[in-house]
Order: C-alpha cells, then sequence, then structure tokens
C-alpha cells in the first residue's frame, strides 16, 4: 500500500506539469500570433513605403528634368515671350500635379565684385492657383539669397540650387537653374554674371511631392534636402501623428529611410509608422479565442506554427508579386501616356502648321486669280499660272499630310449616314472632267444597273478614295480613256475599279506603291509630280471600310486599280430613279461616239431603262438617218468630235436630213473644255440640245422625260446669251469681313470690289462684336483663328446679341484654313451658317455669298 502510494505521481505535480505546459503552449502560441500580426502590419507598412518612395522618387526627378528642359529652351531664345512661356507653362501645370508655380526672373543688374548688388525682376510666371501672385516678391527676402546667387552666378552656374521658400500661402520646395545667353557654353568659364540671362524657378508643393498617397494618422513622414550648393539641411515636408494618437499605448515603431540622389543636391526620405495597441487588440483576442476553443495541444501548435510559416512565405510572393505587377502596370500606363501624348502633340501640330501654311496660300492663289483676270502679256499669262498651279499643289500636299497624320493617330472617325451612290460617283467623275479633257483623256463612269444606289457609310471619304484614283490614272495617261466602273461584290459589298490607258507599273514595284511617299519608279517623281500619299491614304479608308485594294498592271499597257468596301443598303431607302419602260420601248435611239467605252455606258443604260431599238457607230451614218422620207431614228446622241470630223458635203447632207422631220432629237455630246464655243456650233446645226461629258444617268433619261423640254430650252438660253451679256444686278448690300491677317482682307475686297457690297472691316472677334452691336449687315465673313477674341467666341457672341435684342439672325460663313471636319463641326457648333475653306476662291466665295444673300 505505501509502496503503491510512494510510486504515485503526486497530483500537484501533474496539474503544475499540465499547467506549465499548457501556459507555455499557451503562451507560445499568442507570441505566434503577435508575430503575425506584427508581421503583417510590418507588410503593410513597407507596402505603403515603397508606394510613397516611388512617388517622391519620379516626382523629384520629373521636376529635376523639366526644370533643365525649361531652361535648355529659354536658352535657345534670345528673348522669351510671355505667349510661348505661358503656353509651355500650363502644360507643364497641367500634367505635373505637384508643380505649383514657374517663375523665370531676368537680370537687372550684374556687378561682379558684390553678389548683393544683383537684381532680378520677375518677367514672366504662372502659378496653379490664380490669387498666388508674385507682385512684390524680391529673390533678396529669402534667408538664403547670396548663398543661391553665388552658386548660381559664380562657380556651378550650371547645376540645379534647391532651396525652402516660406510665403503667406504656404511653404514651397523651390529649384532654382541659371538661364544662359543663347549659344554660351558654361564650361571652363568662371566669370560671374557674364552669360547669365535670368534665373529660372520651380515652385514645387512639398505635399504633392508624395503623390495622391493618404497619409495614416499614425505615420510620420520627413522630406529634407540636402544640397552641395547650399550648407545645411533643409526641411521640406514633415507629418507628425495627432496628439491622440501619441499619446495611446506604443506597442512597436516601424521606419524606413532613403535617399534620392542628383547631381548638385540630395533629398532624404524618411518614414516611420507607430503601432499602437488598438492596431493589434483585436487580433489578439482572436487568437486567444482560438487558443481556449481548441485547446492547447502539440498538434495545433505544430499546426499553427506550419500555417504561420506558410502564410509567411505567401505573403512575401505576394508582395513581391505585387510589387513586380504594379511596376509593370506603371510603366505601361507611362509608355500608353506617352504614346497618346505623342500622338495628340503631332496631330496638334500638324492642325495648327495646316493653318499657319493655308493662310499666306490664300492670298498668293487668290491674287494669282485675280491677276490671271487682268490684261497680260503671253509670257506674264505663263509665268501667274506656273505660281497659281504650284499653290494648288502645295495646297494638295498640306491635305493629304493631314489626312495621313489623323489616320495614323486614329483620330479618323467615318461617318454613317445615308446617301446615293450615283450622286458621288458622277460627282467625282465631274471634278477631273476638265483635267481629263485638258490631257486628251475620255473620262468615263459606269455603274452597274442592278446596283442598289441607296447605301449608308461616309460619302465624303468614299470619293476622297476615288478621286485620289482619278487623279493617280490622270497623272499617268496622257491620251486614250479612264473609266471608272463599280458593281456588286457580295452583301452590302460594293466593287469599285479604275482603269486607264497610261504608262502601267511594273509588277516588281506593285506592292510598294502602297506605302507612303512612294511611287512605282524614283524617276516619275521628277516627271510627273506627287508624293504618293493619295494611294496610302486611299488604303487606309478602303481598309476603315472593311474592304481592301490592289493593282493590276504591266509596264506601258495600262493599270486597274479595284478596291472593295462595305457599304449596307439604306432599306429605308426608296429608289428614285425615272421609270421610263414603257416610254422607251417604242423609240429607236442611235448613240454616235468614236469611244466604244462611252457608246457601251450609254447602251447599257437606256437597255436597263426598257429601250430595244438600240444602235450604235463610231462614225455617224449619213446615208441611214432618213428613210422614206423619214428620220430612221427618233433620237441620236452624237459626239462632238464626230460632228466635227466631218466634211462641209457632209455637213450640208446632215442638214437637209434634219429639215425631212423636225420631230427627232438630237443631242450633241461635248467635251468640258471650250463648252461656249461648242455650244456656238451645236447652235449652228440646229440640234435639240446638249450633254456635257461625262454623261450623267439623271441627264441622259431626262432626255426621254417630261424634262426633254428643259434640256431644248438649254440652247435657246445659250443663243440668247451669245448676244447679250448676263448681267447681274444685285441691291447694295451691308457685309462684316472679319479677318486679322491683312492680305487676305485686301483679297476679299478685291474679289467684290466690281459688285456693290459695302464692306466693313474689323481685324479681330472683339472688334467685330463691337461693330455688329451697332449695325446691321446682310452677311458676316468670319475668321476663325484671330488674335484677341477667335471666331467660334465671336460667333457665339453675335447669336447671344440677336437672342437679347430679338434681331432676325444675320448669315456668318467661317473662313477657316482647318479642313478636317472635327474643325468645321466647332465652327457649325458656334452658330456659323456654313463655312468656307481656305485658300479662298474666288468662284466659291461669291457663289456663297449669292446663297445667302438676296
Amino acid at each position: 500500500m505505501s509502496n503503491h502510494q510512494n510510486n504515485q505521481t503526486p497530483g500537484w505535480l501533474i496539474y503544475a506539469v499540465a499547467s506549465f505546459s499548457g501556459i507555455t503552449l499557451g503562451l507560445t502560441l499568442v507570441f505566434i500570433a503577435w508575430n503575425s500580426v506584427l508581421d503583417e502590419n510590418k507588410r503593410d507598412f513597407i507596402f505603403e513605403y515603397f508606394k510613397i518612395r516611388e512617388a517622391v522618387t519620379h516626382s523629384v526627378q520629373v521636376s529635376n528634368d523639366l526644370i533643365n528642359s525649361f531652361a535648355t529652351a529659354i536658352d535657345e531664345n534670345e528673348i522669351i515671350e510671355d505667349q510661348i512661356f505661358q503656353t509651355t507653362a500650363k502644360e507643364i501645370l497641367d500634367q505635373q500635379a505637384f508643380v505649383e508655380g514657374i517663375l523665370y526672373s531676368s537680370l537687372l543688374n550684374s556687378n561682379n565684385n558684390s553678389i548683393s548688388n544683383i537684381r532680378l525682376k520677375a518677367d514672366n510666371y504662372r502659378f496653379r492657383d490664380p490669387h498666388l501672385s508674385m507682385n512684390g516678391y524680391d529673390i533678396s527676402d529669402d534667408e538664403n539669397y547670396e548663398s543661391i546667387l553665388k552658386s548660381l552666378f559664380l562657380n556651378e552656374r550650371t547645376d540645379t540650387v534647391v532651396s525652402v521658400m516660406n510665403l503667406e500661402s504656404g511653404t514651397y520646395y523651390v529649384l532654382f537653374k541659371a538661364v544662359l545667353n543663347k549659344g554660351y557654353s558654361a564650361v571652363g568659364n568662371t566669370n560671374s554674371g557674364e552669360s547669365i540671362r535670368g534665373i529660372l524657378s520651380f515652385w514645387i508643393s512639398p505635399r504633392k511631392l508624395i503623390g495622391n498617397f493618404e497619409i495614416p494618422d499614425t505615420m510620420t513622414i520627413d522630406l529634407h534636402s540636402e544640397s552641395s550648393n547650399l550648407s545645411g539641411r533643409k526641411l521640406i515636408f514633415n507629418n507628425i501623428p495627432s496628439a491622440d494618437i501619441r499619446n495611446s499605448f506604443l506597442v512597436s515603431r516601424l521606419s524606413e529611410k532613403s535617399s534620392i540622389l542628383l547631381p548638385s543636391y540630395s533629398v532624404k526620405l524618411s518614414v516611420s509608422k507607430d503601432i499602437s495597441w488598438q492596431d493589434v487588440n483585436h487580433e489578439m483576442i482572436l487568437y486567444i479565442a482560438l487558443l481556449l476553443g481548441l485547446g492547447i495541444t502539440l498538434l495545433l501548435i505544430a499546426l499553427v506554427r506550419a500555417k504561420d510559416i506558410h502564410e509567411k512565405i505567401l505573403i512575401e510572393r505576394n508582395i513581391a508579386i505585387e510589387l513586380k505587377v504594379e511596376e509593370q502596370t506603371k510603366e505601361l500606363a507611362l509608355a500608353r501616356d506617352e504614346a497618346l501624348e505623342g500622338s495628340r502633340m503631332k496631330s496638334d501640330f500638324l492642325t495648327s502648321m495646316s493653318h499657319e501654311i493655308r493662310t499666306p496660300l490664300t492670298a498668293i492663289i487668290g491674287m494669282a486669280e485675280l491677276l490671271s483676270e487682268t490684261k497680260l502679256s503671253n509670257d506674264q499669262l505663263k509665268y501667274v499660272k506656273v505660281f497659281s498651279k504650284a499653290g494648288d499643289t502645295l495646297l494638295n500636299l498640306v491635305n493629304d499630310i493631314l489626312d495621313l497624320s489623323k489616320i495614323e493617330a486614329e483620330q479618323l472617325v467615318l461617318e454613317d449616314i445615308s446617301f446615293d451612290l450615283r450622286d458621288v460617283v458622277e460627282e467625282a467623275v465631274e471634278i477631273y472632267a476638265i483635267k481629263a479633257a485638258e490631257n486628251h483623256v475620255e473620262l468615263i463612269s459606269r455603274i452597274d444597273p442592278d446596283i442598289d444606289i441607296k447605301r449608308n457609310g461616309d460619302p465624303a471619304h468614299l470619293m476622297q478614295i476615288i478621286l485620289n484614283l482619278i487623279s493617280n490614272a490622270i497623272k499617268f495617261t496622257e491620251d486614250g480613256y479612264i473609266i471608272l466602273r463599280v458593281c456588286n461584290s457580295g452583301p452590302d459589298e460594293l466593287l469599285f475599279s479604275v482603269s486607264d490607258t497610261g504608262v502601267g507599273i511594273p509588277e516588281e514595284k506593285q506592292q510598294s506603291i502602297f506605302a507612303s511617299f512612294t511611287q512605282a519608279d524614283s524617276s516619275t517623281t521628277r516627271k510627273y509630280g506627287g508624293t504618293g500619299l493619295g494611294l496610302t491614304i486611299s488604303k487606309r479608308l478602303v481598309e476603315m471600310m472593311k474592304g481592301r485594294i490592289w493593282v493590276e498592271s504591266e509596264s506601258g499597257a495600262g493599270s486597274i486599280f479595284s478596291f472593295t468596301v462595305t457599304l449596307p443598303v439604306n432599306k429605308s431607302a426608296t429608289r428614285n430613279d425615272l421609270h421610263l419602260d414603257g416610254f422607251l420601248k417604242d423609240k429607236t435611239v442611235l448613240v454616235v461616239d468614236s469611244n466604244e467605252h462611252n457608246r457601251i455606258m450609254i447602251c447599257n443604260i437606256l437597255s436597263a431603262f426598257g429601250a430595244e431599238n438600240l444602235e450604235s457607230e463610231a462614225d455617224l451614218p449619213l446615208n441611214e438617218l432618213s428613210g422614206n422620207g423619214k428620220q430612221k431614228y427618233q433620237y441620236i446622241f452624237l459626239d462632238y468630235k464626230t460632228l466635227r470630223k466631218c466634211s462641209d458635203a457632209e455637213m450640208d447632207k446632215f442638214r437637209q436630213s434634219r429639215q425631212l422631220d423636225s420631230a427627232s432629237v438630237i443631242i450633241a455630246m461635248l467635251g468640258p473644255v471650250s463648252l461656249h464655243q461648242k455650244i456656238r456650233k451645236v447652235n449652228e446645226f440646229e440640234l435639240d440640245g446638249y450633254l456635257t461629258k461625262p454623261i450623267k444617268q439623271s441627264e441622259l433619261l431626262h432626255v426621254f422625260s417630261d424634262k426633254a423640254e428643259q434640256v431644248r430650252e438649254g440652247i435657246a438660253s445659250n443663243k440668247q446669251a451669245d448676244s447679250v451679256e448676263d448681267e447681274t444686278s444685285v441691291d447694295s448690300k451691308r457685309i462684316l469681313l472679319v479677318e486679322d491677317n491683312e492680305d487676305n482682307r485686301m483679297l476679299v475686297k478685291t474679289y467684290l470690289k466690281k459688285f456693290p457690297y459695302i464692306i466693313d472691316e474689323a481685324e479681330n472677334g472683339k472688334i467685330a462684336v463691337d461693330l455688329y452691336r451697332k449695325n446691321i449687315y446682310n452677311l458676316i465673313l468670319m475668321d476663325v483663328q484671330m488674335p484677341v477674341m477667335d471666331g467660334h467666341e465671336a460667333t457665339r457672341a453675335m447669336r447671344i446679341i440677336e437672342a437679347e435684342s430679338g434681331r432676325t439672325s444675320t448669315p456668318i460663313i467661317a473662313l477657316t484654313a482647318h479642313a478636317i471636319k472635327e474643325e468645321i463641326d466647332k465652327c457649325m457648333e458656334a452658330g456659323c451658317d456654313t463655312h468656307v475653306g481656305k485658300p479662298i476662291k474666288k468662284s466659291t466665295l461669291l457663289s456663297v455669298i449669292e446663297n445667302y444673300v438676296t
């Protein structure tokens, strides 16, 4: 019994061991939980510190780079203009939130023997806060004045000097940079003040150096500046926790330091964070509850410890991954922003240059047009045509470069509107009709009758593609014909082709001609001119319309440029084609034209509308015109060239056949060149009318419609025009001309000097608005880009005057050198009725005035 009792372990000892083990293991778990909570706070602190350090480093380096770049820009200009300074300063303030102001002070007095006698004048400045003014501020008020000047004016004026300024508006971290005279090199020269024009200073917000980071209440941030130029350490920024935070029970303090080193100064960053009891108390309760709930066991200790180790590894990996992802994201965002900014600056530059080039071109081309209307010798007329043609070439080049830049910057947006395909094609062909005829080239358009001409898309840019291809064909075709064909290629897809009889393109050069500034052969640039931009722009536009473009050609055998575009059918629109099936069935029609393609085009149109008795000939069949005393054909379409080839005897026979049956209709087809002389010839033979090539379908069909009388009346009106010159009588109207360029004002006045218009002039929008308040005008010609007040603002002011006074709205015509759609839309939004692009053509200006002045 006693032995058993002796061998039995005392209960207190077991309880003591159990209690000791439980307490030991419990304390172990509490210690683990405590470290875990502190590690989590340390991880958060490290992450916050990295963000602050990256923000401060970026802001300090960017501010140093900006002041060096700005100072260099000023160095390269002997005199800095306030407008340039303000524009550049505004861009910096808009892009960099930590820059509060930029100040340039010029040197008023430089005494090599006394730094204290140096005086500066604040010439140019711009601050983010409009209420912050530098009036009355003198740099000599700063306690570091002499040290700053010594550093800038004596030994180290090429370096940046930093200081801290305390003004009434707050504390600023200021960078000073000496601005040298143009062309001066500071290397190896120590003469004080000899080359210095002034001092450029950047005023930085110390708080904004940290960026948008929300500083926690428990965090302390110190920023100090240490400069090799100035003695002492300067406090830039200091953030101290509130008294309540400081008085709370402190558990731990975390801190990190770093330096940002620059050539002449450095910035010291110190960040610390206090971990108080309330930051960890709730987490401790959670772990203690887990300890009491699950029990104190070795297995639990092992599991908790393993879990803690695993979490730490994951946290470290996550931090590394997060930092790497954030760094890469910032790099991608920075690259994207730089690309977008470069694209925007390029677009803005080209837009501005377009305006600057078009403004003098207005005077050059306009004066050439006016000069050509005066009495000139043959040599003088030849010279005028040369520089007029050169002006037009330069204008086309500016337009092409601007279009290409908009496409490359992805700022060109296609419209999606309803339009008539035939109108687009026939208008494009008509634009180049005269130029083609001058080159002895027949220009023909052929639209497949099965095509639904009501489409949705961008008609303006579709016409631009067609015009580029026709212009290119005319350039390389000296004789023959150019045919524009349009047919269906698929659902909502159209196939366009422009074929010519020109010089052709070698096979090895066919792929490169669609590249920018490229032609098939470098020698063609000297012979034919051009930059090759037209085909490049066409290719980009075709691709934007979900199509493709290609060329088929052989050297010396002509070329065929083809492209497809997707233009959905406008199912809501109704076709307005003339329906003449019944009327054409009973008519016999003869088409006489030496050009086979033109004959085919006319016959195809008439066949599509029901004509059955169709014949075509290359020469006029005089022996077959009449039979049994009557005209064999009810309608004859006769090419003017064929008419001119007939001999006098054949002409007499033709006149006799005309007398047999005056009911027949004979329509001449005239080329667009020397139209007035050709109409006289038509009158001689007493024909019933004429059509101008290229033949439009609507005009051709009108010959057979009820409107045929209009064609015949055209002859009668032309006969009257041969004997009596039409005189236009216009009542005196008052026009306000708003234009800052004196040459352009003189040009417009010269255009209108033969008309009884009273013209008032205003050289900017403010003067124009003042004149508009006092006078009533029938029309206002408004330039867009002007000093003091531009055309948009002036137009809006005039519309407000009309609304307030109840005046009748006055037509306002915008005169703009910006040819892009966005700028034209701005004019319309401001209240203009229409626009006229610069250079201003006399005929265009007179036509617009005639439309609005009644």
